[in-house]
């Protein structure tokens, strides 16, 4: 940047980097509830950092999490294999705005891990934004061993910000090769019908069953307490954002080990999470898992605090992954059942299983109706208007399929046109008889009525009670007698047409 655009800026009240940025005033000292604490020293200088331990006994809502066992428990959630709780680093970060712009940093940087059955919390901490440096090259030092990131919206948030600033410092990212496993992608899943929010702190309180102390410090105040204490050098007011920190880390330990425990299946959380079961079955049934996804749904279905909107749901789900299968005898009772709850996506599926496959048009009329009258009732306006002129066409087409069954219920194939237009002249002329007929078109080979007839050719049928008159005309008209050009009234019978004598022995006289 050249000098006079650098003086410009200046005069705007621009400052360029972080070394305008003044340490602290007075260097209090950490407050006593995260002590104790430590400093340590790199290439790029000093930083400090302060180390908590929760032991066995620590309850965290309603139990203990933290024991022997819990380091070697495997971790079900990723696709890698062999993962155990003690390969992971719980991560949460604070930082100075809550975008993802290269001025933002994190001046507070938490990092749990499990060991010999006690959860151990390092909390990284800018005394001011010129020890970033030596804070980042630390905090790798300190990820490096461990093969699996464990965040609450880390993804979308923690990691890239830490990741623009290693980018920025050109050092090495402890980031990139590690597995991460997003606890909020879980929470959304799992809780998404049972809670609207579904934040941290709310699955803390609901799940968890822990509620933050006096302490607590809300999220989007941690900025503005971090840029106070760089203007004022008094911490004490960060003890909150220290313990609003600490929490969020060792929450997301005792998190992961409930939802490890949820999907590993060990034991029923329905009674307590009345959406758990189809939550989870939702979930493989979105992993193309469709066998795990069924014994899920009809796990839901057995509960007898399942509402019944989410009944509907499950019924019609477990029709969808038969269909799927084409197994439509195992799809039909659970849509037969939805539609009796009012389900409109049930009633839709039935209306085409009858039109379609068992050719039972009377039944889809049925299920066409009620969704019409289900229609009628309801308030939404854009959806009556698109969906009624689609159900009255199915209705009436379905109408126009049971018309036809009935004419063609007896019918007899009497003739192979070459093709439609010699079909419908055939049939003008037999209707110039009072002889009713159909033509059905084939295509490719395919009959789309009752017999194949060839490609490119139509079919002729009428009604038994026709045949014999009509294979008559169809004779007549193929020996020349009758031709299809022949103008006919349509009041003609068919016994009063006087034909030519072809007995060559038979005199004038």
């Amino acid at each position: 940047m050249n000098d006079e655009l650098s003086d410009r800026l200046k005069k705007l009240g621009v400052h360029l980097g972080a070394n305008h940025l003044k340490s602290p005033t007075q260097p209090v000292g950490l407050p006593n509830l995260i002590n104790p604490k430590f400093e340590f020293q790199n290439r790029f200088g000093h930083s400090i950092a302060v180390d908590q331990n929760y032991d066995r006994d620590y309850i965290h809502g309603l139990k203990a999490y933290f024991n022997d066992s819990l380091p070697k428990k495997q971790i079900i959630l990723s696709e890698k294999a062999n993962l155990l709780f003690k390969d992971c680093v719980f991560i949460d970060t604070e930082t100075t705005g809550l975008s993802q712009s290269t001025g933002t940093f994190a001046f507070m940087v938490g990092v749990g891990v499990i060991k010999q059955g006690r959860f151990f919390l390092r909390q990284y901490f800018l005394r001011n934004p010129g020890e970033e440096q030596a804070m980042l090259l630390d905090l790798a030092s300190f990820i490096e061993p461990y093969e699996v990131l464990v965040s609450y919206n880390g993804i979308g948030f923690d990691i890239p910000i830490l990741s623009n600033r290693y980018k920025l410092y050109r050092l090495p990212h402890p980031l990139k090769q590690k597995t991460h496993i997003d606890l909020l992608k879980y929470a959304r899943k799992l809780w998404r019908f049972q809670y609207n929010d579904r934040s941290l702190k709310s699955i803390e309180t609901n799940v968890l069953k822990f509620n933050r102390g006096d302490e607590e410090i809300p999220g989007w105040m941690v900025p503005d307490m971090y840029r106070e204490y760089i203007k004022t050098g008094n911490i004490q007011p960060m003890n909150g954002v220290f313990y609003h920190n600490a929490i969020d880390i060792v929450s997301l330990g005792v998190l992961l080990d409930v939802v490890n425990e949820i999907y590993s299946a060990s034991q029923d959380f329905s009674l307590e999470f009345n959406t758990i079961n189809f939550a989870l079955a939702l979930s493989h049934q979105k992993d193309n898992n469709p066998d795990e996804a069924i014994r899920r749904y009809k796990e839901a279905l057995n509960q007898t605090n399942l509402s019944t909107d989410i009944r509907i749901k499950t019924l019609e789900n477990i029709g969808f992954l038969h269909k799927n299968n084409s197994a439509y005898d195992k799809a039909l009772p659970y849509w037969a059942e939805a539609a009796t709850l009012g389900s409109e996506k049930a009633m839709m599926e039935l209306a085409k299983y009858f039109e379609h496959h068992s050719k039972d048009y009377q039944k889809a009329i049925n299920y066409v109706e009620e969704l019409i009258l289900l229609m009628d009732n309801k308030e939404n306006r854009i959806r009556k208007k698109i969906l009624l002129p689609e159900l009255e066409h199915r209705k009436q087409r379905l109408y126009k399929k049971i018309l036809k069954e009935k004419e063609m219920k007896d019918a007899q194939l009497i003739y192979r046109a070459p093709g439609m237009l010699a079909a419908q002249s055939i049939q003008i002329l037999l209707e110039s008889f009072h002889i009713q007929s159909q033509v059905i078109q084939e295509s490719a080979g395919i009959a789309y009525g009752f017999t194949a007839g060839g490609l490119g050719s139509a079919n002729i049928y009428v009604s038994k009670e026709d045949e014999v008159e009509a294979i008559k005309v169809i004779e007549l008209m193929e020996s020349g007698a009758l031709k299809i050009e022949d103008d006919i009234s349509t009041d003609q019978e068919f016994d009063d047409i006087e034909f030519e004598d072809d007995d060559p022995l038979k005199s004038d006289d």
